[in-house]
């Protein structure tokens, strides 16, 4: 702007004189810098400023104009049009040019103001008709308060940031004080620029703002104006990262939550902030290396609660993989009516949200932390980026990606994941067959195949959703009655299955669906489709008793609570928003705000099972109220669990593969190559893995959900144990119970009797972090690095790609992330979440010697074999044809509760003989040394112990295993399996008798029979089936229990030690004199009265342990 715009000399007590001189500035404001151009004009005292405004063409009418002025402080009091005042030279475009003059009331300094800033009065005007800023009161601090355009756009950032955040105050009220606090304002963004400008940060002058901003809020009266202030200063404290002064780019600011202590829990490791006139956006992220998806959303006023929701539930999510939990959203401020344009929009929203979480983010190059230039950063280094398609994003993938490529982002196109490079998730249905093993584990549970028997099912969603028209096409049986989605309710209440699912495919193959393409005809009697616009719905008979609902007409809130309240089978969740909130929550407390007429009560739902495919379908409190009462559901983030495992394993190919820098020849070819791994080789050897990844994503799903099974049923026989497992992870900080409340000893024996003591899904938030607690301890640890452990990046990769990635990718960091990941998944999943705390409490081990422990047990008896037989006993094979059956005709449930059994016997074994190592082996435990020193002696006792058994009439033993051999050959288990956990109980003592014979070097075979020849005649194995099977009243005496057995098993083996000393050769004649001592008569009638006891104290064990001790001392 020229300074004779400034100048006073120049201005006129008559308006009329200045106006060829203000027409031609104006004019050339409007050619050099864009409309409008201004010109600015001290007049008098009555009138003291006119503004001259050149418009290209007729300029804009009257009433676009003077609410803009009035923003700025700027009241009109008259217009005069000039008209039409030249063409060519006087536009950039060489359009007609319009200039207009308002001659602006106030007082006098009002000029002196406007004078001063006029640059920045011409800036923010440009800016607002531009469409690249706000018009709100705000803009007046130009002029009050000296700021520029940009920090009023700082400024209104940061209001709006806090008002998403929660802040009890509307946004006209920060309008009002924030321009009544003109020197606040300026110290505030002073304060700003000194901790966060380039080249001019400047600590001390920092700490003397913050102390005069301190010193101002002490005379601040009011409270609410206190609160506005306060978290304003708080933010700007917090910011670590800013483009604010990265030109191009859309105004971000990273800020460290630690420093907000005002934000409800939990905190993100880091969030970002990106605000526009176009959109508002947030990334949440739970680490600094986290991934998860960026949704389109469509809540205006509370878009942090949204995705700090989302954020959490994606955080206990990806305790299932590598990255801690993300979560981003943005939201549209001027959406346009128009559809396409609509979705245009959206998507250029999208990718300036992503360029500037780039723009914040370090890159990496030659394996070197490297910081955008220019970028002031209060923080640590922070590189990890990664994205993922999310609602309203699944077509944007391929967007994000050539965007980070083209920024030169150091992962390239494994930055988000999906698109034209990448799995497409919705074309694989991975996130809905991830839900339905969720679905199949409910229903085998209940004694139904979920595949083939005809169910009964109400949902959220459309066919053309992800979620929901994958979801609705895994059972051709499945009969659909109501749904509904933004637009439509869908009512069928008499479905024909096969018509039903032909029609839902013909849906889901359409580009853009929607229920009103259902064809009418193929609608049971009484169906139809609604608009989510009818003010009511009429009910056929049919659909008033499908819903058990009495009223003919039905607003459509009342229907959707209906549809809701349903009794059905299952309530298949495909959509957004919280539909359902436990009884004693208030609709506040939920946090969504749209839902509140149509959600209902936990106690009123009367599906047998609700599945969560959509994020935050029930508060949590609602999902333990309805499984309290016999309901049937996990969580969002165990059921759709399946989308972040195929994202994540598909980033993790894409790194693995640009580490090995070089492939071999053709998949499956034998000779190497020398060519790299180019973009399109690339892609093709992620398409040849497709389906090896599906099924590795798909046993996840599976393994967790029936490891939920097992831990619920070793909940009910462990209450204080639980409960002192929940107090470990509060009180180590892992688990915040304000955030994921879990109840209390109390509360778990309050529940006894009355149904589980813990919900499937309290017990989900113990797996997710117990997860993340054996993570934490194995990615620094040692154990890591022993080849041993290798076999856990070999599990992991899709057996394809194995020969190319694994050689090459143990030096990568991103190896010891995935190796903690699929240890941590594989301890929980099998031993559950208190394995290692309760070793820890018997042994005194830390975690990573029972990380140890539980590898070399699962070794040693083959228990990887039997979980891989166990795991897929009940399921399908890929590819099987789909029958319908009648509900009976497979015994479902007995299958499942073969399943669980045979799980808990593994556990059960496997926690015994890690106390064992513990406690009898040096540590910390050297993997190959002990699975070396014990493995053929394991093997040679699992052999030869059945006849060994029979051999020496064992019946107490030979009953117990031939009972449990039964009942899981009749469940379907295969033999090998079956006889294999039927032999576990009996096995436990393996590690004694295997011990004893190397000790002695003696075969096993004589110890064993030793071992267990004393046994049948001291009654041993009576007395050890008692202590198992009647576990103790308190923890305290269930551990002294186990530490007893494990006693007892002890001397059973210092018995055969103290025999073999005095055998002279003839074990077996050793046995027999001892069995015929006065000693083994005294041990006997201590078994046969403990035995007989109603309970089995600990004392009582103690007597027998101290007999048998006796009996190793006076053996002859």
């Amino acid at each position: 702007m020229s300074a004779s715009i400034g100048s006073a000399a120049r201005a006129a007590s008559d308006p009329a004189s200045g106006r060829p001189a203000a027409t031609d500035e104006a004019r050339a404001a409007l050619a050099a810098q864009g409309a409008p151009g201004l010109a600015v004009r001290r007049v008098d005292d009555s009138c003291p400023l006119s503004l001259w405004l050149a418009w290209p063409g007729a300029g804009p009418p009257l009433a676009d104009v003077v609410p803009m002025l009035a923003n700025l402080g700027l009241r009109a009091e008259d217009q005069h049009p000039l008209g039409p005042v030249g063409s060519g030279d006087g536009c950039a475009t060489g359009d007609t040019v319009s200039v207009d003059e308002y001659r602006i009331l106030g007082p006098p300094e009002l000029a002196t103001q406007a004078l001063a800033q006029v640059g920045e009065l011409g800036e923010t005007l440009r800016a607002i008709w531009a469409g690249r800023a706000d018009s709100d009161p705000l803009d007046r601090l130009v002029l009050t308060a000296g700021l520029t355009a940009g920090e009023v756009a700082l400024l209104r950032a940061l209001l709006r940031y806090l008002l998403h955040a929660g802040l009890p105050l509307s946004e006209a009220y920060g309008h009002r004080m924030l321009t009544a606090r003109g020197s606040f304002v300026r110290d505030l963004v002073a304060l700003f620029h000194a901790r966060m400008r380039p080249g001019a940060e400047d600590p001390d002058g920092a700490a003397e703002l913050a102390a005069s901003l301190d010193r101002d809020l002490d005379t601040v009266a009011g409270i609410d104006e206190d609160l506005l202030l306060t978290r304003l200063r708080d933010v700007v404290l917090a910011v670590v990262r800013t483009t604010y002064y990265l030109p191009g780019e859309a105004l971000a600011v990273k800020l460290d939550p630690g420093r907000l202590r005002w934000l409800p829990r939990p905190l993100p490791a880091a969030e970002v902030f990106v605000s526009t006139a176009r959109f508002d956006a947030l990334h949440l992220r739970a680490g600094l290396v986290a991934r998860g998806g960026i949704r389109w959303s469509d809540r205006t006023e509370d878009l942090r609660a949204e995705i700090a929701g989302l954020m959490k539930a994606q955080r206990v999510k990806n305790a299932l993989i590598v990255p801690d939990g993300a979560k981003g959203g943005y939201v549209l401020r001027r959406p346009p009516d128009d559809p396409r344009r609509r979705e245009a929009e959206g998507r250029a929203c999208y990718a300036a949200f992503i360029r500037a979480l780039l723009a914040l983010t370090d890159n990496r190059v030659d394996g070197v932390t490297v910081r955008r230039p220019g970028l002031v950063c209060h923080d640590g280094e922070d590189s990890y980026l990664v994205v993922a398609a999310d609602k309203g994003t699944a077509r944007f993938s391929d967007l994000a990606n050539a965007i980070a490529v083209e920024s030169g982002y150091w992962l390239g196109d494994a930055f988000a994941s999906g698109g034209r490079t990448g799995y497409d998730h919705k074309a694989l249905g991975i996130t809905a067959r991830g839900v339905w093993e969720s679905v199949r584990r409910h229903f085998a549970e209940l004694g139904v195949d979920a595949d083939g028997e005809p169910i009964t099912v109400v949902g959220i969603g459309d066919m053309s959703g992800d979620v929901f028209g994958n979801g609705l096409l895994q059972s051709d049986q499945l009969r659909l009655v109501a749904a509904f989605d933004h637009r439509h309710l869908f009512l069928d209440p008499d479905p024909d299955p096969d018509r039903s699912y032909a029609q839902r495919r013909r849906l889901a193959a359409l580009p853009a669906s929607s229920w009103d393409d259902y064809d009418r005809s193929a609608l049971s009697a009484g169906g139809g489709v609604f608009p989510l616009s009818a003010r009511r719905v009429p009910l056929s008979p049919q659909i008033r008793a499908r819903l058990r609902v009495d009223a003919e007409c039905l607003t459509v809130d009342e229907l959707i609570r209906s549809i809701l309240r349903a009794p059905v089978d299952l309530l298949w969740n495909g959509g957004i928003g919280t539909w359902v909130k436990a009884s004693r929550e208030d609709h506040h407390a939920v946090g969504d705000k749209a839902r509140d007429r149509r959600r209902v009560d936990a106690s009123e739902l009367r599906a047998r099972v609700v599945a969560e495919g959509g994020n935050l379908g029930l508060t949590e409190a609602a999902r333990v109220e309805y499984c309290l009462a016999g309901g049937r559901c996990n969580t969002d983030f165990i059921d759709n669990s399946a989308g972040v495992d195929c994202s994540d394993r598909e980033v993790n190919l894409k790194i693995g593969l640009a580490a090995a820098g070089r492939v071999p020849g053709p998949i499956g070819g034998s000779s190497p190559g020398t060519a790299p791994v180019d973009p399109s080789g690339r892609d093709d050897l992620l398409a040849a893995a497709t389906d090896e990844v599906v099924q590795l994503v798909l046993a996840d799903s599976a393994r967790q959900v029936l490891s939920l099974s097992v831990s619920e049923r070793q909940a009910a026989v462990s209450v204080e144990g639980m409960a002192r497992l929940t107090g470990h992870l509060v009180s180590a900080g892992i688990l915040d119970p304000s955030v994921d409340p879990v109840p209390d000893q109390e509360v778990m024996r309050a529940r006894m009797g009355r149904g589980p003591v813990l919900a499937r899904p309290e017990i989900a938030i113990l797996h997710a972090y117990g997860k993340r607690e054996v993570f934490g301890e194995l990615v620094g640890s040692e154990l890591l690095a022993e080849p041993a452990t290798a076999e856990a990046l070999d599990a992991y990769l899709p057996a394809t790609l194995r020969p190319l990635i694994s050689p090459r990718f143990d030096r990568h960091p991103l190896w010891r992330a995935i190796a903690a990941s699929q240890l941590a998944n594989d301890l929980v999943d099998r031993v559950g979440a208190g394995f290692l705390f309760r070793l820890e409490e018997l042994t005194g081990a830390p975690p990573v010697d029972g990380v140890r422990a539980f590898l070399i047990t699962r070794d040693l008896f083959g228990l990887a074999w039997v979980w891989e037989a166990v795991d897929g006993h009940h399921q399908p094979a890929a590819g099987a044809p789909r029958r319908a059956r009648r509900r009976g005709d497979v015994p479902g449930g007995d299958r499942v509760d073969a399943a669980v059994e045979a799980l808990l016997r593994c556990r059960m074994l496997q926690e015994y003989a890690a106390q064992w190592l513990l406690r009898r082996r040096p540590r910390p435990l050297d993997l190959t040394a002990e699975t070396m020193r014990y493995y053929d002696g394991v093997s040679e006792v699992a052999m030869a112990l059945p006849e060994t058994l029979r051999r020496l009439g064992a019946r107490e033993e030979l009953d117990a295993i031939e009972t449990v051999r039964r009942r899981l050959l009749g469940a379907g288990l295969r033999l090998r399996a079956a006889e294999q956990v039927a032999r576990l109980k009996v096995m436990v003592n393996a590690l004694d008798i295997v011990d004893v014979a190397l000790q002695h070097d003696i075969a096993v075979t004589e110890v064993l029979t030793a071992y267990f020849d004393l046994g049948v005649r001291l009654g041993l194995g009576r007395l050890t089936t008692r202590i198992v099977d009647r576990p103790g009243d308190s923890y305290w005496e269930t551990m002294a229990k186990a530490s007893l057995r494990s006693k007892l098993a002890s001397s059973h083996a210092q018995l055969v030690e103290a025999l073999l000393a005095r055998a002279g050769g003839d074990l077996d004649a050793a046995v027999e004199r001892a069995a015929r001592s006065g000693g083994a008569s005294r041990v006997r009638a201590v078994v046969d009265e403990v035995v007989e006891a109603p309970e089995v104290t600990s004392a009582m064990v103690a007597a027998v342990v101290l007999r048998l001790d006796d009996l190793a001392d006076l053996v002859p």
